[in-house]
């Protein structure tokens, strides 16, 4: 049986548990299942994947038109027919040589070690032309030299129709079990070695139509995925053999290829079914350190596209749990912090409680950050959806507008007239009871003839620390921003209203996603560009760019772009009214201050905005020479718990790139991400500083990018300096092929943007992006993005015949 599906199950049985049970059940009547995932967004990869393996089969994945071509077209008859039965595969490393490793990513099946050898343990069939991978890290012993064997692959399996085993000749298979106690099939180098960080990486891939020896090439960034890499069989150790090339003889028995491939330090190993060979492989199969390749041992581990997003801990519905559940609670510490601040400055009557969010932002989260660690934490697939529809998180989002606003106004009313605890209390009736009970000097007035005592250095405090406050508001603005309810947008114009930044709303959405680590993003920094430099440029272009971007949806319609429609105009509409109620209620002396709060806190924004990007450049790709996807290697990313918690998961920047709709709490760390030495707040604070900044992130920067500084998005005024600096290598390897694009062959009726599922319909249209019903696909731009992702332009969305969908 085949199944294609998104594996979302929203009838009849819809619980992983009870629909594996059923597949396995049926398996055992030997009808085997091969399913095929479809969708860019939040399908379910894991079930799919559970099913097909629970039902003996394999899994495919498509996400374009010529990849289900290629599947159900040429492939599919091939793959169904079964070359080794119950495969499995298991890698062992020499523990005098690796002194730690860990798996980063496979395609698994996984079998405990004791079941490689057990023959009453089911692994699963092979099929003609089924790979698989399994990406390891390693840390070497010193003094390895390059060319040495660190470790070796076994491979087992049952010749088809037969109940007997098989392995290969020379004894790969035999001694399974020897030196391997490893966790879940993987043997450790040692037994009782520890499992640290390693630092280099070994693979075994399954490598179809190549000849023994065959060198391979070493991946690229941003190369697409070949379907055959996600088909599964059976396993042991999390790294399995392949199937042979398809239209072979079932009824022989396969013997294994040994085909070596470069990939970064090490040497891995490809094991390929060869039915009509019967002595290929004489000897086990080695992993061994590359000598073209040797690099050093610091350098980052790069992921295929295939292997980009595959770094969920093993887990389901049942086991995983959001431990930080409530720890995000502690982003409305922010404003609570500032009235916190307020209270000390009241009973003490220190000034330096009046700096209480700078003291936060660039000292308090820093050090917390660094106390504290990393967070290791990444949901499972299975349980993305109903994190989603989980209405807390977005309460948690929703709790930051009031408390920001109380903020905002009690701030107004301590500049302009006194204590604002006592201006509460005393509308409540209660300033007796406080002062009797929590004391008398926390509802002393603070002011002098009806005004305000504090000094006009004072008051700069003040506003220097609500700046902070509405600055990461602007954080909430863009969580909320991104969402597809109207409310929530709404929300987010609210939430950006105090720092006047509301054109933020569409700038950011339909313009930085868009353009982003491309050097006509203002809002992606350079190589080589400080912040001081970054500031203008981003402020003027960001303005600019969203009035351009609102000003070419009403002409679209025909019409001028002064309405209230018109997103810019009314978020800013938002700010005036807000002002001017301030300034007619608080007075105009209030006025320089307020300014202070507007300009701090969206330049706390921007600070943000330079040190996500610096640097980072997505290529040119296919014949239209457009940029290529936004990949995990575009963002700097920063897995730090206390900065994450505080501002939402911004610091996982690459998977919000890739699906900015999804929600914070669903948002995922890729180990294929350039990682900054420190979170957020820390590396802000560094970036004011630009000789420090360039110290620690410019070398950073150019090791990304293997050593080429050609790839690097790079200050105009300065590409002659950093090539002077960081000599790039004589040839630079960036791929060409446009590997997202659709190709529309005669009327397409709809179409479905493959991140966010957006849907355009001919006969509907949309008039909120200028397109009145009956507007024809061919009729719209070729420069048009998805209006709710804006990640995707037209040529990336996936065309279908509407009539032939059925939705439940």
């Amino acid at each position: 049986m085949v199944l294609a599906s998104d594996g979302v199950a929203n009838i009849g049985r819809t619980g992983p548990g009870s629909i594996t049970d059923t597949i396995a059940e049926e398996g055992a009547d030997g009808i085997h299942l091969v399913t095929v995932g479809f969708g860019m967004g939040n399908y379910n990869d894991h079930l799919m994947e559970q099913l097909a393996d629970r039902g003996d089969g394999f899994y495919a994945y498509v996400d374009t038109f010529p990849e289900a071509s290629s599947l159900f077209g040429t492939e599919l008859v091939t793959t169904l027919t079964p070359v080794a039965a119950d495969a499995r595969a298991q890698v062992r490393f020499d523990p005098a040589l690796v002194t730690s490793y860990r798996q980063v990513g496979y395609d698994n099946r996984a079998l405990a070690d004791d079941d490689f050898t057990d023959a009453d343990v089911d692994a699963g069939e092979l099929g003609a032309g089924h790979r698989a991978t399994a990406l390891y890290e390693v840390r070497l012993a010193n003094d390895v030299e390059p060319g040495t064997v660190i470790g070796e692959a076994a491979v087992r399996w049952t010749p088809v129709g037969t109940g007997g085993g098989a392995r290969p000749p020379g004894g790969a298979g035999g001694g399974a079990g020897r030196g391997s106690p490893g966790r879940r099939g993987v043997a450790r180098p040692a037994a009782g070695g520890r499992r640290r960080r390693p630092r280099a990486a070994a693979e075994a891939r399954g490598a179809v139509r190549r000849p023994p020896g065959h060198p391979g090439r070493r991946p690229r960034p941003g190369r697409r995925a070949r379907r055959g890499r996600r088909a599964r069989g059976g396993a042991a150790g999390r790294a399995r053999g392949a199937g042979d090339r398809p239209g072979v003889n079932p009824g022989v028995t396969p013997e294994w290829h040994g085909v070596a491939r470069v990939w970064h330090r090490v040497t891995p190993t490809t094991l390929q079914a060869c039915p009509s060979c019967q002595a290929c492989f004489t000897s086990p199969t080695v992993l061994s350190i590359d000598d073209a390749r040797s690099r050093g041992p610091d350098e980052r581990v790069q992921m295929t596209t295939d292997a980009y997003g595959h770094t969920v801990p093993e887990g389901s519905t049942e086991r995983w749990k959001d431990r930080k559940r409530y720890l995000w609670l502690l982003g409305l510490m922010v404003p609570g912090f500032g009235a916190l601040t307020l209270v000390g400055y009241a009973y003490t009557d220190w000034w330096v409680f009046l700096l209480g969010g700078p003291i936060l932002i660039n000292l308090v989260i820093p050090v917390l950050d660094l106390m504290l660690g990393l967070d290791p934490s990444n949901p499972p697939d299975d349980v993305i959806e109903d994190l989603e529809n989980d209405k807390y998180y977005r309460w948690v989002v929703f709790m930051y507008l009031p408390l920001q606003y109380a903020i905002l106004f009690s701030v107004c009313y301590l500049l302009a007239f006194g204590n604002p605890i006592l201006w509460t209390t005393d509308l409540l009736g209660a300033t007796g009871w406080v002062a009797d009970h929590l004391g008398a000097d926390l509802v002393r007035p603070m002011a002098e003839d009806g005004a305000s005592d504090l000094a006009w250095w004072e008051k700069l405090m003040v506003a220097f620390s609500t700046a902070g406050v509405m600055g990461i508001g602007i954080n909430t603005a863009h969580e909320l921003g991104h969402k597809k309810e109207s409310v929530e947008r709404w929300l987010s114009k609210i939430a950006l209203a105090p720092t006047f930044y509301g054109h933020f709303y569409i700038e950011h959405n339909r313009g930085h996603h868009v353009r982003v680590a491309t050097p006509e993003d203002p809002a992606s920094s350079r190589l080589g560009e400080s912040f001081w430099a970054f500031w203008p440029r981003t402020v003027s272009g960001s303005l600019r760019s969203a009035w351009e971007l609102e000003a070419k949806r009403y002409r679209r319609k025909g019409t001028h772009p002064f309405h209230l429609g018109n997103d810019v105009l009314n978020a800013w509409a938002m700010s005036a009214v807000l002002y001017g109620g301030i300034v007619a209620v608080f007075g105009w002396q209030l006025v320089p201050y307020l300014l202070v709060i507007v300009v701090c806190g969206f330049s706390l924004l921007e600070i943000i905005n330079y040190l996500e990007h610096y640097g980072m450049l997505r290529q040119k790709v296919g014949e239209r020479q457009r940029y290529e996807r936004v990949l995990p290697m575009h963002s700097w990313n920063s897995n730090n718990l206390v900065t994450n918690v505080f501002l939402y998961h911004l610091q996982r920047h690459s998977d919000h790139h890739a699906n900015p709709t999804r929600r914070y709490q669903t948002l995922r760390d890729f180990k294929e991400s350039p990682a900054l030495p420190t979170g957020y707040a820390g590396m802000l604070t560094l970036a004011l500083v630009p000789p420090l900044w360039r110290r620690v992130m410019d070398r950073r920067v150019v090791e990304h990018l293997d050593g080429d500084v050609r790839l690097a998005n790079i200050h105009p005024r300065k590409v002659e300096h950093y090539l002077r600096k960081f000599p790039p290598p004589a040839d630079s390897d960036v791929h060409k092929d446009d590997v997202w694009a659709q190709r529309y062959d005669g009327e397409v009726l709809a179409a479905r943007c493959p991140g966010c599922g957006y849907v355009y319909e001919v006969a509907a249209g949309d008039e909120h992006e200028g397109f009145p019903a009956g507007t024809a696909w061919r009729e719209i731009p070729d420069d048009w993005c998805c209006p709710d992702c804006g990640v995707r332009d037209k040529i990336d969305f996936v065309p279908f015949d509407p009539e032939k969908v059925t939705t439940r």
